[in-house]
């Protein structure tokens, strides 16, 4: 079903722009989608932000369970289309965790106090009849664990995060501490572990060109029947790989529409002022149908307006993401698979070549876009936009 609000603006003979136009089309509708979520350890995720955006709105991420920010308290993180549940560690910038969530789903953030070990947020979400809770979790190797704080329903929970643990079950040759205090934890809780020992590794050591996985997923046992999880290409240069988790649990939300947007600097406003006199002046303002007189100088300008103005839109438009850029991390993208699949020091020596040249090429784009949106400001007229 499609609202349209009525469009009125004022327009001046000369074509003169002194009034704005408005238009507002809403569209309603519900639909029962599979629930994606992406995990992945960012290793500073300020710098990634560019390739992150491009990867949830290629694949329609709705959350986001991010590990290892490297965010200080006072640096702002968002992304268009996202509700961002943020924690940061309280010493140093290294660590942190973010989850993101689509603006159409509504989450409450749930945080969890481990006295400076594992650092650990989570939200709950409202599904057709019942709740879903997400942890994010994140260790460094040198903290304990803290699962005990984890609050685990008897369903409708998932915990995504890097252990930094060992496990058979997860594809190690060997158990440590670690590895056995996650996998008592699991059997306590009584959980499932998503991974498959086949699984495809999700991290790499470029200093001893070796693969392992530590990015583990665990859940209670309704979700973990209905299920997908598969290990992604390479994100934005960091060691670990991002995994994908669809869920199918028939989420009923309602369906985002982005409505097209007049583009003013476009418009060809003598051909819109002739056209508006022409169609306003064949109204006739005699007849008695007071509601038809109304809508009628509403209809001709509004018809004067589509054929002198474009109008469009570009949804999850990145600015400085160009062909180019996606060319040069695909390189990335190849040169990892290589480096994993024959781990020389001439791949990995290629793998750095590639990434040092996709990190140059990026920072420049982000400069160049800045330059020239600065460039563009005119300080009389866009006090507001500056």
């Amino acid at each position: 079903m499609l609202l349209v609000v009525p469009l009125s603006f004022l327009v001046e003979s000369g074509g003169e722009k002194r009034g704005k136009l408005l238009l507002a089309i809403v569209k309603n509708g519900s639909n029962e989608l599979p629930l994606k979520i992406l995990q992945w350890n960012a290793k500073g995720v300020a710098k990634k932000k560019d390739a992150l955006r491009n990867r949830l709105y290629k694949h329609k991420i709705d959350i986001a369970c991010i590990q290892e920010t490297h965010l200080a308290d006072k640096v702002k993180f968002s992304i268009r289309g996202y509700q961002c549940k943020r924690r940061g560690r309280a010493e140093g910038t290294k660590g942190g965790v973010i989850i993101l969530v689509r603006n159409d789903i509504q989450a409450v953030e749930l945080t969890k106090n481990t006295n400076g070990n594992a650092e650990i947020n989570g939200i709950r979400i409202a599904l057709k009849n019942r709740e879903l809770l997400v942890y994010n979790f994140y260790c460094p190797a040198n903290k304990q664990l803290s699962l005990d704080v984890i609050d685990i329903p008897d369903a409708g929970c998932l915990i995504l995060g890097d252990f930094n643990s060992h496990s058979q079950s997860w594809g190690y040759d060997e158990m440590d501490h670690r590895g056995e205090e996650a996998e008592n934890w699991q059997i306590d809780q009584n959980l499932q572990l998503l991974n498959d020992p086949e699984d495809q590794d999700t991290c790499y050591s470029r200093r001893w060109r070796t693969t392992s996985t530590l990015d583990l997923d665990f859940a209670t046992d309704d979700i973990a029947k209905c299920k997908t999880r598969t290990v992604q290409d390479q994100l934005a240069r960091s060691d670990h790989r991002p995994i994908m988790l669809t869920v199918d649990l028939n989420m009923k939300r309602s369906l985002t529409y982005t409505p097209p947007r007049w583009n003013y600097k476009k418009a060809n406003w003598s051909k819109f002022a002739r056209r508006s006199d022409i169609l306003t002046t064949r109204i006739n303002i005699n007849t008695r149908q007071i509601d038809k007189a109304k809508k009628a100088p509403t209809k001709a300008i509004l018809s004067a307006a589509h054929e002198c103005i474009l109008r469009g839109s570009r949804r999850n438009y990145i600015p400085y993401w160009p062909e180019e850029l996606q060319a040069l991390h695909e390189e990335v993208t190849e040169a990892r698979d290589n480096v994993e699949k024959e781990p020389s020091v001439d791949n990995n020596i290629r793998l750095k070549v590639k990434t040092a040249r996709f990190r140059r090429e990026s920072n420049t784009a982000v400069r160049n876009s800045w330059h020239k949106k600065t460039a563009q400001l005119n300080l009389d007229k866009d006090g507001q936009k500056l």
